[in-house]
């Protein structure tokens, strides 16, 4: 992604912050009903350019599979 390389997080790295974000506000808002990950697949879309650094919050690959973020929310679910 060229010059946006520098800000770029491991697949694990992205999962664990998505995934802590949760478990904090799990546990220090107790009041909150519901979270929202706006960024489910920024990475699959044709039209936004692949050199965008947004594509890497995704959470989805570009072919729609999911990255480990994907794999790890969906195991909070519910929790």
């Amino acid at each position: 992604m060229g010059e946006h390389d520098r800000y770029a997080v491991s697949e694990q790295l992205q999962a664990y912050y998505y995934r802590q974000l949760f478990l904090e506000a799990k546990d220090h808002w107790p009041w909150l009903q519901a979270i929202f990950l706006f960024n489910l697949d920024f990475s699959t879309v044709s039209w936004y350019d692949a050199k965008q650094p947004m594509r890497w919050y995704s959470i989805l690959e570009a072919d729609g599979s999911p990255r480990l973020a994907f794999t790890w929310l969906c195991g909070l679910a519910g929790n």
